[in-house]
């Protein structure tokens, strides 16, 4: 097994990790000193990015309590991945799923990267769970966005303010739908089609 030793992680729960430029001072940001890591190719990398995937017992018993903090804890099942094009820091819960993953900051990629050109690549021993929709790769900044957009069309609704919904609505539509249908169409669309078009309803929402 090769390691990689003193690096930051930035562990996030959802269906992607957070980029090293969205990284933010309140994260709970954590220092390694050492974790191990694999070389795979890049169609395994790719299949890692877009799904949820689930790893072999095997691969959790060779990582298991490998991955020491600077704290002195230990992580039970961690392990790096790289193609040679990028390097991602996952986390398995018991049963080998993906529960957690990081990307790396700039520097310490490049770093990481370099020291993993002679390591040999690896075959990762893995099952696709659930693919992803390209939704699921919204940036951090466009998820508060779409969560600001959808709390606040919520609470204009139940308290009945329908003005400013019809207002909303017909910044970007423009149709005769009665109110109820202009919000479901709205709430809806946000949850499941979320483009840039919602930055503008966003500061228009933002400045009133």
């Amino acid at each position: 097994m090769n390691y990689i030793y003193d690096l930051m992680l930035n562990f996030c729960d959802c269906f992607r990790c957070f980029d090293f430029y969205e990284w933010m001072k309140k994260d709970d940001i954590i220092n390694v000193d050492k974790i191990p890591i694999i070389r795979i190719n890049k169609f395994q990398m790719c299949d890692i990015i877009n799904n949820k995937i689930k790893v072999s017992e095997k691969l959790l018993n060779s990582v298991e309590n490998k991955t020491l903090l600077e704290n002195g804890k230990v992580l039970k099942y961690v392990v790096l991945v790289t193609d040679l094009s990028k390097v991602l820091a996952l986390e398995f819960n018991d049963s080998g799923e993906v529960i957690r993953s990081s990307s790396l900051l700039l520097d310490e990629e490049d770093s990481v990267i370099e020291e993993c050109l002679e390591f040999s690549e690896e075959k990762l021993e893995y099952e696709i769970m659930v693919r992803y929709s390209e939704y699921d790769f919204l940036t951090r900044e466009e998820r508060i966005i779409k969560n600001n957009l959808l709390l606040e069309l919520k609470s204009l609704y139940s308290n009945k303010n329908y003005d400013e919904i019809r207002y909303l609505y017909e910044e970007l539509y423009d149709d005769d739908k009665s109110i109820h249908e202009k919000y479901k169409f709205l709430m809806n669309d946000i949850k499941n089609n979320f483009s840039s078009k919602y930055h503008k309803l966003y500061d228009i929402i933002r400045l009133t």
